[in-house]
């Protein structure tokens, strides 16, 4: 009888632990630290699992939060979650990224993630949002100092073209 009890007992833990997984990617504004201080920590995009990215909204569903975070008919195709990180002794840095296009010419935005303990990754209204657009250069790419971006430059050294780079304190990425 007691065997019967254990596997009731595991299959219902089993059941309950699948219904919380969809309510997951749903958690807002649990705290986390950046800078040592405790901030709201926003919308939850995915979380690192050892060296990789485990989606809680997935890149498709990023595209057009991008469209409308970029807001002058630049059309995204790609979004990822991205890991910066120089040295094996840096403290590594997560950024949203979207690429797309507008009139032809590039476009780059990353948005700025905040880390919970468990490594959970958030976007939240005062993430930093960078963008960079090309003119005349085949793609931009973002420039770091210390894992944060500090502006961009041309794909191809050899460009003629130029990339023009812009910061902003504040995003509505995913709060519409």
């Amino acid at each position: 009888m007691k065997k019967y009890a254990f596997i009731f007992s595991a299959v219902l833990l089993l059941g309950s632990a699948c219904q919380r997984e969809g309510n997951f990617p749903e958690v807002i504004n649990m705290p986390v630290e950046q800078n040592g201080e405790k901030v709201a920590a926003g919308k939850l995009l995915g979380q690192m699992i050892f060296d990789s990215v485990t989606y809680a909204v997935e890149p498709e569903k990023m595209l057009q939060p991008f469209i409308d975070e970029f807001g002058d008919g630049t059309v995204v195709d790609h979004a990822q979650i991205r890991r910066v990180q120089a040295t094996k002794n840096d403290k590594p840095y997560y950024y949203a990224v979207g690429i797309g296009q507008k009139n032809g010419e590039f476009r780059m935005m990353a948005l700025e993630l905040h880390v919970s303990e468990d490594n959970s990754l958030y976007v939240s209204s005062n993430s930093r949002k960078y963008v960079t657009t090309s003119r005349d250069c085949e793609f931009c790419l973002f420039t770091y100092d210390h894992n944060i971006i500090t502006g961009s430059e041309c794909q191809e050294e050899a460009s003629a073209g130029s990339c023009s780079y812009s910061v902003a304190e504040t995003n509505s990425f995913m709060r519409r």
